[in-house]
């Protein structure tokens, strides 16, 4: 006993301990709340109806690159003989941007660029459109390889190649390059490294071989010679310009009537289109594209190479494939060529107009054009 006589009651276990008996009670108690609430929660979920399905996104995601995918033509390009379908290779629609340049304030135009050159990394530019459907028939035909031609530094050609090898073809370019280095190593600058990179086998030819013979027999020879060695070759003309590849800028043409709507209140009033012009093909879809399409823009084409007369001719032969030769002759009207001279002449389809310092960047000679 204690020495008052008076019963001790045991000491208090530690705050720890009555925390962690408590936990104990608790889930004890869960767990018989659980075995009691299990069979009546059963029955309720099985009499419950289904949740809906989740609804599909307001904006659908966006195509995988290198999916074949089916081509709608525009409404207005119904009466043309379309393709099918396309292989994506390309990032699009590609954004339209007001440039504001320093340099060109003084000639009172504004300015807005289409950036096709954002189309993608290797394959940058406007040749995307045209290899899009080139690819697609390249591979329906079941061909193993492609064959396209072009200067030794030419962009269309780095494009074939990268493209070739994504959907898993073999390139063969064919550069034209001068005599004195056709038979020796062409280096490895600018597309050259990148046509090698991608393990394209080069064909060099002189300049005057191309001039003689032309593309369409240097082209017909080497896949000659490719057939013979159990290959199947698909023939890919300068610039992929032929009336598939039109069909790439015949689509831009849709796509950019769309954005000259849509953008109007950021944008104003656009009432000229003016782009590069090297082997014909955007030049036919593009003027093609916006006659259909009844757009109220002139077209420029900034002619890079030959005379107006050629492109007119590669114009005229495009359309021709396409729609015939009422339209080849109405294009006439549609394109006007604007070719860039040497020191800062620009020569507008055969007059030699003379703007001192103005003629030496394509930008400067369609706001030249827009005066005219």
């Amino acid at each position: 006993g204690s020495p008052t006589g008076r019963r001790q009651s045991p000491p208090s276990p530690h705050p720890s301990v009555q925390m962690l008996s408590a936990r104990r009670l608790m889930s004890a108690w869960l767990l018989r709340l659980g075995s009691a609430l299990r069979a009546p929660l059963r029955r309720i979920v099985a009499g419950m109806p289904l949740p809906p399905p989740a609804p599909p996104p307001a904006q659908p995601l966006a195509v995988p690159l290198l999916s074949r995918v089916p081509f709608r033509p525009p409404s207005w390009a119904q009466s043309l003989r379309a393709p099918s379908e396309r292989i994506v290779l390309g990032h699009m629609p590609t954004p339209l941007m007001p440039w504001a340049c320093p340099e060109l304030q003084e000639l009172g135009v504004r300015w807005v660029i289409k950036r096709d050159d954002m189309t993608g990394l290797e394959l940058s530019g406007n040749k995307v459109r045209k290899l899009e459907f080139l690819m697609r028939d390249a591979l329906a035909a079941g061909c193993d390889c492609v064959i396209t031609i072009g200067g030794i530094q030419s962009n269309h050609c780095r494009a074939t190649a990268a493209a070739a090898r994504l959907v898993g073809l073999e390139p063969h370019l064919i550069l034209r390059c001068p005599a004195g280095e056709v038979d020796g190593d062409p280096g490895l600058v600018g597309n050259l490294l990148l046509d090698r990179m991608l393990g394209a086998t080069l064909h060099l030819v002189t300049i005057g071989e191309y001039a003689t013979r032309g593309q369409a027999v240097l082209t017909a020879a080497l896949a000659g010679r490719l057939a013979a060695q159990g290959r199947r070759p698909y023939v890919i003309p300068v610039g992929g310009s032929n009336a598939l590849g039109t069909w790439g800028y015949l689509d831009a043409v849709e796509e950019l009537r769309r954005q000259l709507l849509e953008e109007a209140p950021r944008l104003g009033c656009i009432d000229h289109i003016v782009f590069a012009c090297g082997s014909g093909g955007t030049a036919a879809g593009v003027a093609l594209g916006a006659r259909l399409a009844r757009m109220p823009q002139r077209v420029h084409a900034v002619g890079v190479c030959d005379s107006p007369d050629a492109f007119y001719d590669q114009v005229s032969f495009v359309s021709i494939r396409q729609k015939g030769r009422v339209w080849a002759r109405r294009l006439y009207d549609q394109v006007r060529f604007l070719i860039l001279g040497d020191r800062g002449r620009v020569v507008c389809g055969g007059p030699l107009q003379k703007y001192p310092g103005q003629g030496a960047r394509p930008g400067a000679a369609g706001a030249r054009a827009r005066r005219a």
